[in-house]
């Protein structure tokens, strides 16, 4: 069976000849394992996260704005609203206390402590 030239960021190679595209380092397989604590961890916070955008969502859909309204409300354009609510951006606490204050919310309305 013939060999296959494969074009690569050096030129044209064989496949399966030269050196392996990337580096081994020697690390075991192990080094990169993460223990459960630290998998549970990250999901509880991205659990956490996504309740956090839904109430960003419900927020402005009870106060009865628009995007558009909330963005001139916060003197943002409108995407960066769209971008916070889908997740596309994060928000700080000084952006999340004018979220707040344009929609009648109180901060403690954003928590989500609560979740198991």
């Amino acid at each position: 069976m013939p060999r296959r030239r494969i074009r690569t960021p050096r030129g044209w190679e064989t496949a399966g000849s030269g050196p392996p595209p990337y580096p081994t380092l020697g690390y075991t397989a192990t080094a990169f394992t993460l223990g459960p604590l630290m998998g549970s961890s990250k999901s509880l916070q991205a659990r956490r996260y996504r309740a956090f955008l839904d109430r960003l969502r419900r927020a402005r859909a009870e106060s009865g704005l628009t995007q558009v309204e909330l963005a001139r409300a916060v003197r943002r354009p409108q995407t960066w609203v769209s971008k916070c609510e889908l997740g596309e951006r994060r928000v700080d606490f000084v952006e999340l206390e004018d979220w707040a204050a344009a929609c009648g919310k109180p901060l403690g309305y954003f928590s989500t402590r609560s979740l198991p």
